[in-house]
């Protein structure tokens, strides 16, 4: 079974599940000039859910039009890729004598 059904059958039994515990409990909604009695507590969680979603919708559509800026790092170059160096040794500073490595990484035993 493909898991994208399951978690949408798991989502449908929890909200349907949720929809059944507050079927009695009701509050009083204002807004501004008008003011609703006696709405469904789901009602107003499912109807706050969806206006967010919908305020949401153009800021989503304008993202995906720009396009990506490139965060990537710069290319390495030289003694960092592991090319060799002035002594021939790679991955060690040029002109450091014979067992001495660099400072940042530790001696092979």
């Amino acid at each position: 079974m493909p898991w994208k059904l399951i978690v949408f059958i798991v989502a449908v039994a929890l909200i349907l599940a949720f929809v059944g515990f507050n079927l009695e409990n009701s509050a009083d909604v204002s807004l501004i000039f008008v003011t609703f009695s006696a709405v469904p507590v789901y009602v107003t969680m499912l109807s706050s859910f969806l206006l967010g979603l919908a305020a949401a919708i153009p800021f989503a559509i304008r993202s995906r039009r720009r396009p990506a800026r490139e965060s990537r790092p710069p290319a390495p170059t030289g003694e960092t890729r592991g090319k060799k160096g002035v002594s021939g040794k790679s991955g060690k500073r040029a002109g450091t004598p014979k067992g001495e490595g660099r400072a940042d990484q530790p001696e092979p035993l």
